[in-house]
């Protein structure tokens, strides 16, 4: 199944700066794209849309390489609120956390 992921800022990198209207596709357990929210939207008329409070961006496992949002990578995501807390992860592709 296909989601978009989008919140009001997109890091790629935990070291990017925040780039507003972002969003990213997650079909299965991986990122299919990362590109503007109105072309996934368009694109994928049908696909479930979750909008995220915070800033959505790569998750902070531990693993063998820098965490990053890039196609055909694990959908691995956190959201994140101004003061640094995490509202939601997914992990490969399936949200596990969400903060009420």
């Amino acid at each position: 199944m296909r989601t978009i992921h989008a919140a009001a800022l997109l890091r790629r990198t935990p070291d990017d700066e925040p780039v507003a209207g972002q969003a990213v596709l997650v079909t299965g357990n991986r990122i299919e794209a990362v590109a503007p929210l109105d072309e996934l939207t368009e694109a994928y008329p049908q696909v479930r849309v979750r909008r995220w409070a915070g800033t959505l961006g790569p998750a902070v496992f531990d693993a063998p390489r820098p965490p990053a949002l890039i196609t055909t990578g694990r959908a691995d995501l956190a959201v994140f609120a101004d003061d640094g807390s995490c509202l939601a992860t997914v992990v490969a592709g399936r949200l596990v956390h969400r903060r009420a």
